[in-house]
């Protein structure tokens, strides 16, 4: 009996490592999606102000004979058609800390493309004592959820993620707040999330095992019209 206790507490304890390890996996695997789609939106900009740079010359050229012939109207529409051209949304940068930059990049043209307002401040130095799976972990989950509960409002005017990071007293703080439609699952506890996928509910239980493995705690409030998570964990 003794020996069949000590095989299954390893059996489970080899099968904790299992999970660990796969979810880390996911999860790197995830953050690399992330950064290259964010770097592929920074390219395809560059590119864009590349061939913008590339034919200046030829928009000099016309903007000048125009000017010197008096073509007035003629030259407002060109510069019109011109502005339309060279008309691009920058994409920002976040912060110095590449991973972060990266999650909230990637999360940025998420929100866009649903029509949530994305607002950041973020000041997050380029080397943690946290490791960048933990922290691709608690933001990455943190923003998705948000992402995902605004996506569920009728009204986009509604929608808006509002993300704080920063470092106050060697503590590294993350505030993540969402406008919501009021509906939330608790269940033992914690909260369960609607989607159907089989890691659904996964997200808070990530974010809150990795943010109390760093000695930290996270904080939730919500009034029916916004959500607010918040984790603070010690960094060195």
């Amino acid at each position: 009996m003794i020996l069949g206790l000590v095989n299954a507490l390893r059996m489970a304890e080899l099968y904790n490592e299992y999970t660990i390890s796969s979810l880390q996996l996911l999860q790197a695997k995830k953050q690399m999606d992330m950064q290259k789609e964010y770097y592929n939106a920074l390219s395809e900009q560059i590119n864009e102000i590349r061939e913008v740079k590339h034919d200046i010359r030829h928009f000099v050229g016309v903007i000048k004979r125009l000017a010197e012939d008096e073509r007035y109207n003629e030259l407002i529409n060109f510069l019109n058609e011109l502005a339309e051209i060279t008309e691009t949304d920058p994409l920002p940068v976040f912060c110095d800390n590449a991973v972060a930059n990266s999650i909230m990049g990637y999360y940025f043209l998420m929100a866009k493309k649903s029509g949530i307002q994305f607002y950041c401040t973020c000041s997050i130095q380029k080397q943690l004592s946290i490791s960048d799976s933990d922290l691709c972990i608690v933001m990455g989950n943190a923003i998705e959820n948000a992402i995902e509960a605004c996506e569920k409002l009728d009204n986009q005017q509604e929608r808006f993620v509002s993300v704080e990071a920063r470092i106050i007293n060697n503590q590294l703080l993350i505030k993540v707040e969402n406008s919501y439609d009021g509906c939330l699952t608790l269940q033992n506890g914690g909260f369960v999330s609607t989607k159907r996928e089989k890691s659904h509910g996964l997200g808070m239980k990530n974010i809150r095992r990795i943010v109390e493995a760093n000695g930290g705690f996270i904080k939730t409030a919500y009034d029916g019209s916004l959500f607010t998570l918040m984790a603070a964990f010690p960094i060195h």
